[in-house]
């Protein structure tokens, strides 16, 4: 089967605005249609990985470009879940495999792993917490924006997303920051 013909299939076929001239429209109703395609189940995830062409799955790191950028002492990385699964949406069962195999991973492939867990899409409620906590993560990140203060839960930390057009611009940065700082 094609991928798009599996997108049809899961109810998710490509928005319209994919032919828009306009590429503010394009690009702001493909952010939206990958966003809606984060809530589908990991079976449908799954389908949709297995349909796209071999030679356009994401890059990512190696183990050993992950322990060359460890090294340099100006990087660490901290688990983000195995699959990229949304917590909220597994089961007790599928939620614990999911955050032990992302710690192990990182354990094995990692010389001094960050202690914190960062969400998936930044989804957590109570129950998800709590499996974190019992898996000795002492700290995790969503995706509320702020400067963490004493009082805030340490398992619902703030941060500031750091995109490329931020980071090409450290004004807009120390901007995040100082919002982030107001009470």
């Amino acid at each position: 089967m094609h991928l798009i013909e599996c997108l049809h299939q899961i109810g998710r076929p490509l928005p319209v605005l994919c032919d828009e001239p306009d590429v503010q429209r394009r690009s702001l109703a493909l952010l939206h249609f990958l966003q809606n395609l984060k809530t589908l189940s990991p079976l449908d995830l799954n389908r949709l990985t297995d349909e796209c062409p071999q030679d356009s799955l994401p890059q990512a790191l190696d183990w050993q470009q992950v322990r060359t950028l460890e090294s340099s002492g100006m990087v660490r990385f901290g688990p983000h879940g195995a699959s990229h699964s949304i917590l909220t949406g597994l089961d007790d069962q599928h939620l614990d495999e999911e955050l032990s195999r992302s710690r192990q991973a990182l354990l094995n492939g990692c010389n001094r792993p960050l202690p914190v867990y960062c969400y998936p899409n930044g989804d957590s409620d109570a129950r998800v917490r709590q499996h974190v906590a019992d898996h000795h993560f002492p700290f995790a990140l969503g995706t509320g924006t702020g400067i963490y203060r004493s009082t805030d839960d340490p398992l619902a930390l703030p941060r500031f997303g750091v995109s490329q057009r931020t980071a090409r611009n450290p004004e807009l940065l120390s901007w995040r920051i100082y919002r982030g700082a107001r009470p």
